[in-house]
């Protein structure tokens, strides 16, 4: 029988028989160790549909157990489907054939019928005796779309489609982005269930919603598409507008009572070991500012007080909470010795109340950061003679562990403490809160030379708005919620900010009657689907709650 004739059955065993032939004559050799080089691997590749060898083919072979093995050497199928490979070491290898040269195109598979290296199995190779490795490919499947939209094709539209196998997203994903007709194909498919997934990343006019197939709007709802081998099948979608995002408030008559209605948001702590309630006074915002990230950060809530009295409402509240530790912000002059001594009677011990107050804001604010802080990788830096860029920076600030450092803006130069508490926090990373006009250029030039830090990045824009804007967008790529302050006034943000930053939640500083155009863009970016007003209609108005641009 010619190779013409012969079979593909024919050929394996012809392979298996030369190679066996080979071993023999090579058997008054000494026994090779067990890491010799002489493992074989043989097989055919045909289609699963009709049977016939698929020639051309490109056949991976990785070695190595795990997630991650090692390309090892490739190989391509003869004109009768057959690869082999050959002196390889022993141990764990898996195949992979690629069947998009196939005609028709066929999918790519691994040998245990599998769709991705990260899924597949192994299979040992252990003696000089050749493995032999079938692998039957399936016809590739074609989805075509076509996509549209309440207001016309998305600008920027993307279709990802994920194979879906057992309950779980396989690796082996693809995507596609539609023509100008809203058009698309994805080829080469696995037969089997694919979920698609249709998105419009960038900033849009119309904001179209993430959706999935069948018009669904919730991914664990969502109807997978079913194709079979070799199959082609098509699907429409139309992608709906976003729509206004909901909004809710927190709020009490004043801003004692609208700190009590954020810090209600945070679970009672019934005196656990480790939990935090931080006091600051409601009449002026220095000590304040730094003192919201450090709550953020500990998981607290920062609650105000009068600079002399303690008001029965924030008693209630600390009692609610019952914290294991209370730390005040600021000297006497900010909050009294009288508020103090009241504090020390709602706790078991007088020694749990403790005061961080410096000569001035500064050292106030390097001690609560000391306090608060081991180490931070990141840390913002802003103006303590004014509050907005602060107020800004601080949930930002709690989301990527770091504090908000205040500084004299006006300097040329930071002073020695505020090097020294940089360089012992061992800050790599400084963002500068605000313009040139806040934090001067000579100062922010200076921070850079402190050690250990490698850069300084300023976060400013042209008013206090642009700069809030700025600072979310550097800090947050996703987030579900979003808080909003007034910019005109310190007391509701500073509540505020501890709660979004135990959140890690973005707080922007809007209008009074409105929000500014960027920051509804920037909404829709990070996918946002909550807002969270802080305070009365006398600090952000009802046009606020309705989501007025400016």
């Amino acid at each position: 029988m010619d190779a013409a004739t012969s079979t593909p059955r024919t050929r394996v065993r012809a392979l298996i028989l030369a190679a066996a032939l080979t071993l023999v004559a090579s058997a008054a050799a000494p026994v090779a160790p067990a890491h010799a080089i002489n493992g074989v691997i043989v097989g055919q590749v045909t289609s699963s549909v009709g049977g016939a060898p698929l020639p051309g083919l490109t056949v991976a072979l990785y070695s190595g157990e795990g997630a991650s093995p090692a390309l090892t050497a490739t190989a391509e199928t003869d004109v009768n489907g057959f690869y082999s490979f050959s002196s390889l070491t022993y141990g764990a290898y898996r195949v992979e054939v690629r069947g998009f040269a196939a005609t028709p195109r066929h999918a790519t598979e691994f040998w245990d019928g599998t769709y991705s290296l990260q899924t597949s199995s192994t299979f040992p190779v252990a003696s000089a005796t050749p493995v032999q490795i079938d692998v039957a490919l399936d016809p590739a499947a074609t989805i075509t779309g076509s996509l549209g939209g309440e207001f016309g094709v998305p600008d920027n539209a993307q279709v990802v489609l994920f194979h879906y196998i057992g309950g779980a997203y396989q690796f082996n994903f693809t995507s596609a982005t539609p023509a100008a007709n809203g058009s698309w194909q994805a080829s080469g498919l696995a037969p089997g269930q694919w979920a698609i997934t249709y998105s419009d990343p960038l900033p849009s006019d119309t904001h179209y919603r993430t959706q999935y197939h069948n018009q669904i709007l919730d991914q664990d709802d969502q109807v997978f598409v079913t194709i079979t081998a070799g199959a082609t099948v098509a699907v429409t979608a139309t992608m709906s507008e976003a729509g206004p995002i909901p909004a809710s408030r927190l709020a009490g008559p004043d801003r004692y009572a609208t700190a009590i209605a954020v810090s209600s948001e945070f679970d009672p702590f019934f005196g656990a070991e480790g939990t935090y309630v931080y006091i600051a006074s409601g009449a002026n915002y220095p000590d304040a500012l730094s003192a919201a990230p450090a709550a953020a950060h500990r998981g607290a809530p920062l609650l105000l007080t009068p600079p002399t009295r303690l008001p029965a409402s924030v008693a209630a509240e600390i009692a609610r909470l019952e914290p294991e530790r209370i730390i005040v912000a600021g000297g006497p002059g900010a909050v009294s010795a009288a508020v103090v001594t009241a504090l020390r009677g709602l706790v078991d011990d007088p020694a749990k109340v403790v005061r961080l107050g410096g000569a001035n804001r500064y050292e106030t604010s390097r001690l609560l950061i000391d306090d608060a802080f081991g180490t931070a990788a990141t840390a913002f830096v802003a103006t303590g003679r004014n509050f907005p860029d602060a107020l800004a920076a601080g949930a930002a600030a709690a989301a990527v562990g770091g504090p908000v450092i205040l500084v004299n803006g006006l300097a040329s130069q930071a002073d020695g403490d505020t090097r020294a508490l940089i360089d012992e926090l061992e800050v790599e990373t400084l963002y500068v809160a605000g313009g040139v006009g806040v934090v001067s250029a000579a100062l922010a030039a200076d921070l850079a030379t402190i050690p250990g830090v490698v850069a300084v990045e300023r976060l400013g824009g042209a008013d206090r708005y642009e700069t809030s804007l700025e600072i979310n967008r550097a800090v947050f790529s996703t987030a579900t919620t979003a808080y909003l302050a007034t910019g005109t006034g310190f007391a509701d943000a500073l509540a505020g900010a501890a709660l979004a930053g135990t959140q890690s939640a973005p707080l922007y500083t809007v209008r009074r009657t409105c929000i500014p155009d960027d920051v509804h863009t920037h909404f829709r970016t990070i996918e946002v689907d909550a807002l969270t007003l802080l305070g009365g209609t006398g600090v952000l108005t009802s046009a606020v709650a309705n989501r007025a641009r400016c």
